[in-house]
């Protein structure tokens, strides 16, 4: 039987244990509605605290049986009986952008009000220290020690009732059997308070009877510093958590609010500005340059290029024209374009990559807080080990404050400052250290999951790759006769890309903005271009020195006239760039093809070398694209990685991270908006510091550098955190394994017994020892070397063949290998002996020189080896080569 989902927003929940309670509240209801025994259905529900949300799944037939506002209803009122909120979900886009900026607005409300709740905690704290262990340091600001413990109290009071929630968080899990962090938090700081109070009680006695000697000795014995800084330290890192998850939330907010408010319906050749909400399915909106995509749709006249970034992640705008669909929240960087609305609102896949998002956030991690698991028996052990102890001496002493003070000793010396602070410091040190090094953890969640990750899920576009085109080469038709009119000054290669920046310059494309952005770095100053036709789909169109100047398609080429002889060449040189992943554009001039010019999304320089790093830390690499199986292979190819999958949708992404999910720990890395739900799904999510908001924004960890080599940090330093974790953990709870029994009086046979004041002591020390230790992590070595782990193969090696890998040269550095392109089988190289050159200008000399020979298709001249390598047609003769270079001023043979 089908499942039906439906989603329910929340509100009233602040922690883990609230979101239990909603959990709890919510199958009570669905059991209480549907029939017992065989006929009842299965059901499932998932509340999340990032989103403030409820996801139910429920069987098709019990919704048709008892109905859909009976199963609201009774979901609805049993949560309210929990002490929360609950209605059904916004539907459209529209109201959730609505209902988002407002979740958003009150949950700021509250984090300023639980800041403020800190501050002033802190300050009276502060205060409480000074009276409390300014004597230590001969800071005395009231002698009579009556007065000061009146004052103690009086301080610690305020504090404990401004952060009230931990004792009934606490109370509330001890009743449900289920203690927790706050649990313990409560019983130490109680405890501190309640032997304090103990103490005051006992000093008033004896200042009425006038023992001073007794006052000023159980003066030491308060503990209400104890009591005052534990929640006071607590309420710093809920506060610190509470932030994160706000941020973390954004993400969504910021999907809702891609889509334009309004759009363009023409109807009877009328344009009419409505809103986007009451857009129906089959009326024909009319998008112009530059505007958002507002619905899903076909496009029915008109052509352009559609930046889909939003969903694909690729940098590199679409041709689109009559029969090609567009999707919401996409760019038209160019032309214009009519479409018959397809999909509106729930329906665009705008909407289906924020189901996925939200679906992905509700999802419940497997692995629990081992602080949270150890309390679940240490907090019961204690309790019992106190009334225990209270109990034995009440029997053998007959001392009730004999056994008062052994009994609280325990409750103080069993404090779970030790405990409480294992996690914690490791992880604030950690992400200072992480800080540091570029790698922001946006919760302790994400840099404990990320120790364990087995498989890294790396997007291609602005996470391997640069994310913008770049020219790699440029390549001069061996035939071409008609360069020379345009820059007789400059070699072959400067006039073919001066000659395509000429026309270029006139265009807002990527492809141009790169072939230009080449020409200025270059230091190539283009001609003239007058006449400028952009053909959308095409290319562009311009005159140069009343000549006709094509840069772009070979159909561009074909329609205008090209010499078809000529294209041949082209359609070589296309094949062989187009098979190593790069976009080829034809170059023609008055009438000929005169050059091409290949860009590609560059490999980063660091890539190669940060996958190879993961490999020795034994962690698996799979890339995902939604570029096409030539180009990912490409890349896959010089990246060195494990595997890839190639023409993805973000929803097969997230599907197959899913997947993965069930066999191993994975990590995912991206930068845009359609690696949203897989870094959602993901284990960890990993957003590169440059990517979109909501990439960063449902990310738990940030690299604010855009290199991979933060991917290995961040692992690495996970590592070695949770091993100090384990670390602290077992110190912490060995102390209490020692100095338990001891305060309990289990050697006061011996003369050894721990008072409160000691135990206090023995706390303070356990917490000292488990924050130097965290400390270590500041300096430790992260060196991959020593968090190497045996792979376990879980990703089939993708093998790739008749496919180059060569790397990205950096052609701006190396113009020797531009021009060097040919795909006849007929050439030949000559290398020629040079002498005579000094410096950069001499090379170029000489190089010019030889490009002026006929037949010549490419010069390589090396100022270091002093020599001249020329590639050239089989008929060229040496002597040619050897008469030009001496004809420029130098020697050769």
């Amino acid at each position: 039987m089908e499942r039906k989902k439906y989603r329910y927003d929340i509100s009233g929940m602040s922690c883990a244990a609230c979101v239990s309670h909603v959990e709890r509240a919510a199958k009570k209801a669905l059991d209480h509605i549907q029939p017992k025994g065989k006929d009842s259905c299965p059901y499932d529900v998932t509340v999340s605290l990032l989103t403030s949300s409820m996801n139910v799944e429920i069987d098709e037939s019990l919704v048709e049986k008892v109905g859909k506002d009976a199963i609201d209803r009774a979901l609805i009122t049993e949560i309210s009986h929990a002490g929360y909120h609950a209605k059904m979900a916004d539907v459209t886009v529209t109201e959730r952008k609505q209902t988002a900026k407002q979740t958003e607005k009150t949950e700021k409300k509250r984090l300023r009000r639980s800041w403020f709740t800190f501050a002033l905690s802190a300050l009276l704290t502060l205060i409480l220290m000074l009276f409390s262990m300014g004597p230590m340091f001969g800071l005395v600001l009231v002698k009579d020690p009556l007065i000061v413990a009146l004052i103690q109290l009086a301080l610690t009071t305020p504090v404990l009732i401004l952060n009230r929630r931990y004792f009934i968080g606490g109370w509330r899990a001890l009743c449900h059997f289920s203690p927790n962090m706050d649990s313990l938090i409560a019983i130490g700081s109680g405890a501190s308070m309640m032997f304090g109070l103990f103490v005051v009680a006992r000093m008033i006695m004896a200042g009425q009877s006038g023992d001073t000697e007794l006052l000023h000795s159980l003066a030491h014995n308060l503990y209400f510093e104890s009591a005052a800084m534990i929640v006071t330290l607590v309420t710093l890192g809920k506060n610190m958590e509470k932030g994160a998850r706000l941020r973390a939330s954004r993400a969504i907010q910021a999907l809702a609010t891609m889509l334009p408010d309004t759009a363009i319906i023409v109807q009877d050749d009328k344009q009419k500005i409505v809103p986007l909400s009451s857009v129906q399915i089959g009326d024909v909106v009319l998008c112009r340059e530059g505007d958002l995509i507002p619905v899903d749709g076909m496009i029915i006249s008109g052509r352009g290029a559609v930046n889909e970034s939003a969903l694909t992640g690729e940098s590199i705008p679409a041709d689109k024209t009559v029969g090609d669909r567009v999707h919401a929240a996409c760019t038209l960087v160019e032309g214009s374009l009519l479409v018959r609305v397809e999909q509106v609102g729930e329906g665009t896949a705008l909407s289906h990559i924020l189901q996925l998002l939200e679906d992905a956030a509700s999802s419940r991690a497997p692995v629990a807080r081992l602080a949270d698991k150890i309390s679940l028996f240490f907090v019961p052990a204690v309790l019992l080990i106190s009334i225990g102890t209270f109990v034995f001496w009440m029997i053998t002493t007959q001392n009730i404050t004999e056994a008062l003070q052994f009994s609280i000793s325990v409750l103080v010396i069993s404090c779970p400052c030790a405990l409480g602070l294992a996690t914690p410091t490791a992880i604030l040190v950690a992400t200072g250290r992480g800080a540091e090094m570029g790698v922001l953890f946006k919760s302790a969640e994400a840099l404990e999951k990320l120790h364990a990750t087995q498989v890294v899920c790396l997007d291609k576009t602005g996470t391997m790759t640069e994310g913008l085109p770049e020219v790699t080469d440029c390549i001069v038709c061996p035939t071409a006769t008609s360069l020379s009119p345009i820059g007789s000054s400059m070699g072959r290669v400067e006039d073919l890309i001066s000659l395509a920046a000429a026309v270029e310059r006139h265009s807002s494309h990527p492809l141009s903005v790169a072939i230009c952005s080449y020409a200025e770095k270059k230091h190539i100053i283009p001609p003239t271009a007058t006449d400028y036709v952009s053909i959308i789909g095409e290319g562009v169109k311009g005159s140069v020195n009343s000549k006709i100047c094509l840069v772009g398609k070979k159909t561009l080429m074909w329609k205008q006239g090209v010499d078809e002889q000529n294209l041949l060449w082209f359609d070589q040189i296309n094949e062989k760039l187009g098979g190593e992943g790069k976009t080829v554009v034809c170059v023609a001039y008055d009438g000929q093809a005169v050059g091409a010019i290949a860009l590609a999304d560059r490999v980063r320089e660091d890539t190669p070398a940060a996958i190879s790093r993961l490999s020795d830390m034994g962690v698996e690499t799979l890339m995902l694209t939604g570029d096409n199986d030539t180009v990912a292979a490409a890349v896959a190819g010089k990246a060195g990685v494990n595997g890839v999958r190639a023409s993805l949708l973000p929803q097969d992404k997230e599907r197959l991270v899913r997947e993965l999910s069930g066999q191993c720990s994975v990590a995912m890395v991206g930068d845009g908006i359609n690696d949203a739900p897989a870094l959602a799904r993901a284990d960890v999510g990993i957003a590169i510091g440059a990517g979109t908001d909501v990439a960063i924004d449902c990310a738990g960890v940030v690299l604010t550098k855009s290199t991979l080599h933060g991917v290995a940090d961040a692992i690495a330093l996970s590592r070695r955190t949770m091993a100090c974790i384990r670390e602290n953990l077992f110190w912490a709870l060995l102390y209490n394994t020692i100095c338990i029994p001891i305060a309990a009086g289990a050697l006061s046979s011996f003369g050894v017994t721990l008072n409160p004041m000691l135990a206090a002591g023995a706390m303070s020390l356990s917490s000292v020892c488990v924050v130097l230790n965290s400390l270590r992590l500041r300096k430790v070595s992260l060196s991959h070397v020593h968090f190497k782990r045996k792979k376990k193969n879980i990703i089939q090696k993708q093998t790739v063949t008749n496919l180059q890998y060569d790397a990205f040269d950096d052609i701006a550095d190396e113009t020797q290998k531009e021009d060097t392109i040919s795909m006849e089988s007929n050439n030949q190289t000559v290398t020629l002996s040079v002498k005579g050159m000094m410096c950069p200008h001499c090379v170029a000399h000489v190089k010019k020189a030889l490009e002026g020979v006929n037949g010549v298709i490419s010069v390589e001249v090396s100022l270091e080896n002093a020599n001249a390598v020329v590639m050239a047609e089989e008929c060229v003769e040496r002597k040619p080569l050897v008469d030009a270079v001496v004809a420029a001023g130098y020697e050769c043979e």
